[in-house]
């Protein structure tokens, strides 16, 4: 209890009475609210084994679900920063209407730096008016239209995400069959082990698989999954003192 009456003179009372009436209420007895610590960034602290040198750019890796909440958001955002932990530089374009995106700056970013916003060294946008270059431009498409969405479409490299659940395959399926005129990477997303190669056999034998991910920033998930993606586009290794200059 926070708003209480100790005066004993009438007209003490009277204003106390009317300052516990107010909308913001007794204040003498209210701890002032502390500003929220803000959420910890992985991928600003977590260590890398290697990085490498890219030479390319714009490539622009397009990551789309074949239903929602299939881990769209996440792979995209876990994929730009495995690249940017790993020497080459990324950015995040939400490309899509589900407006995850105006969430995730809310909680993580500070103030926009020109047309983005930056969280953990990756530069987020909602639109494709880019104000630098980057080795790879990770698209949002969120889920895959019919006919597939021109972002998707028009990608360097298009990934399809979709879940193993019996009754979520026909959907991977239905997905895949509209991407027939263009190659795409069909994601397992989170798979037990013991399922994975039924998968295999009822999707495609490349099927590749995501492992879960809690964190939408760290540099390090799926670390090997996200290597082979990118690995036509890795020039080399970059030795220590190399990794170090670029760190």
């Amino acid at each position: 209890m926070t708003d209480i009456v100790t005066a004993t003179d009438i007209k003490e009372i009277q204003a106390e009475i009317l300052e516990c009436l107010s909308p913001e209420g007794m204040q003498r007895y209210k701890v002032p609210a502390q500003k929220p610590q803000p959420p910890t960034i992985a991928a600003q602290s977590t260590p890398v084994s290697e990085r490498y040198l890219f030479t390319c750019q714009d490539i622009r890796i397009a990551v789309a679900g074949c239903q929602r909440r299939v881990g769209v958001t996440t792979t995209a955002a876990n994929l730009a920063h495995w690249i940017q932990a790993h020497g080459g530089t990324a950015c995040y374009l939400e490309s899509n209407l589900n407006k995850h995106l105006s969430y995730i700056i809310k909680l993580y970013a500070d103030q926009p730096e020109d047309d983005h916003y930056t969280i953990g060294g990756v530069d987020y946008y909602f639109t494709s008016d880019f104000d630098k270059a980057y080795n790879f431009i990770i698209i949002d498409c969120g889920v895959l239209d019919e006919p597939p969405q021109a972002c998707f479409a028009e990608a360097d490299l298009r990934l399809l995400c979709g879940s193993a659940m019996p009754y979520e395959l026909v959907h991977m399926q239905n997905a895949l069959s509209r991407c027939k005129n263009g190659t795409v990477q069909a994601l397992g997303m989170y798979v037990p082990l013991d399922v994975r190669e039924l998968m295999k056999q009822a999707i495609t034998d490349d099927l590749l698989f995501v492992d879960s991910s809690h964190e939408l920033f760290d540099g390090n998930a799926n670390s090997n999954l996200n290597k082979r993606l990118v690995s036509n586009y890795i020039t080399r290794i970059m030795d220590s003192n190399e990794a170090v200059q670029r760190v």
